[in-house]
């Protein structure tokens, strides 16, 4: 990895701390769902594309080179979100996740990013 890829991952991982952060902080419980960039559609496209379906209820962010992350509240239903955005989307789940603090939703995420 090169030190412009590096640098890139760690600015990367330091905003999403920052969000998870945030996001804690207003909401409490940190539930989320990885999504990967389908074959047939580009990265920038597909952020856009998540972002514009769950702007009314979750936080959508990009992590680079082919998945995004959405955040949204505990109180929604974490499968029924992912099989509803993965078949309008035709894009596959990474994962799914829930935490009660930023530090173990990061750390849960560290795979990913």
């Amino acid at each position: 990895m090169g030190l412009l890829s590096k640098a890139t991952s760690r600015i990367i991982r330091q905003i999403i701390e920052e969000e998870f952060i945030q996001y804690h902080t207003a909401h409490g419980v940190l539930s989320g769902i990885i999504f990967e960039t389908p074959e047939n559609m580009e990265y920038r496209g597909f952020n856009d594309e998540l972002s514009a379906i769950t702007a009314s209820f979750a936080l959508t962010l990009p992590l680079p080179p082919f998945r995004c992350l959405i955040l949204f509240p505990s109180s929604i239903d974490k499968e029924l979100v992912a099989h509803r955005i993965s078949g309008t989307l035709k894009t596959e789940v990474c994962f799914l996740f829930e935490s009660e603090n930023p530090e173990g939703a990061f750390e849960s995420l560290r795979p990913y990013l």
